[in-house]
């Protein structure tokens, strides 16, 4: 009993862990952000620069990339985050699935029309079409700029924890604390003294 009791704790311990991987605290300039990154790597820059943060998917070479982007109004360098996952034949085959008709699937071959056959010859085609091809597909170094700084996140659920946290905090208003930090003439963001720590393991 001691050891299920122990195995349990452990493992509860480890989901809890899992779960609160991704963290936000508060550091004292309140004019800069920094995120930290599992390999150790991470990255700072001034929040008053800040001048957009996006999310995207996209396709290449076998591989689905979601990836934010932080431009910065004072640095030629994009700063690229992203998480890479290769696609799989269960990828199709799930949305084969989920988009092909019910009163296809249960057709009788045998007594199927040459119209429904060839329909359903090209159904694969045209779902994938409407799955895939309707994302942005890159091919590099062609289509993405010369200066970027990328970073890269193994695991997709933290990766949308930080997108959700770095949006929200820049569409909060700036506290009294955050305006007292920039230069006049400067917009402070809610960025502004915030870091940002991806912690999961590989």
């Amino acid at each position: 009993m001691k050891y299920i009791l122990f195995a349990f704790f452990v493992i509860s311990l480890t989901a809890a862990q899992a779960l609160h991987a991704f963290q936000t605290e508060s550091i004292s300039n309140k004019t800069i952000f920094s995120i930290e990154f599992p390999d150790g790597t991470s990255y700072t820059g001034q929040s008053i620069e800040v001048l957009g943060i996006s999310k995207q998917k996209y396709l290449i070479a076998g591989f689905e990339i979601c990836e934010i982007t932080i431009d910065m109004a004072a640095s030629p360098t994009q700063v690229r985050i992203y998480n890479m996952r290769p696609l799989h034949l269960d990828d199709l085959t799930n949305e084969l699935d989920k988009r092909t008709p019910n009163e296809l699937k249960n057709i009788n071959i045998g007594n199927i029309s040459k119209s429904a056959e060839n329909y359903m010859s090209t159904a694969g085609t045209k779902i994938y079409d409407s799955t895939y091809l309707d994302r942005v597909a890159k091919t590099y170094p062609y289509t993405t700029h010369s200066k970027t700084l990328e970073f890269v996140v193994p695991n997709l659920a933290e990766l949308e924890q930080l997108y959700k946290a770095l949006n929200s905090d820049m569409k909060l208003m700036p506290t009294i604390e955050q305006k007292k930090a920039v230069p006049t003439g400067k917009n402070p963001i809610g960025l502004g003294g915030k870091l940002y720590k991806l912690t999961m393991p590989k």
